[in-house]
């Protein structure tokens, strides 16, 4: 699921997969994501206790078209 974020343009996500459950930052290097997003901060959002991760602080970003 994709909402704003606490901050202006960000990108927000939250919710586990149902598949695979709660992502696993530590295996990604780099995360691929629509070229739209280009310029946004891209932060996952726990549902818990969790501070919010701010992916595109953590990992390279690749877009594609």
């Amino acid at each position: 699921m994709i909402r704003p974020s606490r901050q202006g343009n960000s990108a927000g996500h939250d919710r586990a997969s149902y598949d695979f459950g709660c992502p696993r930052w530590h295996l990604l290097e780099t995360l691929k994501v629509p070229a739209s997003y280009r310029g946004l901060r891209i932060v996952y959002l726990y549902d818990d206790d969790h501070e919010d991760y701010i992916v595109s602080n953590e990992l390279q970003i690749e877009y594609y078209e």
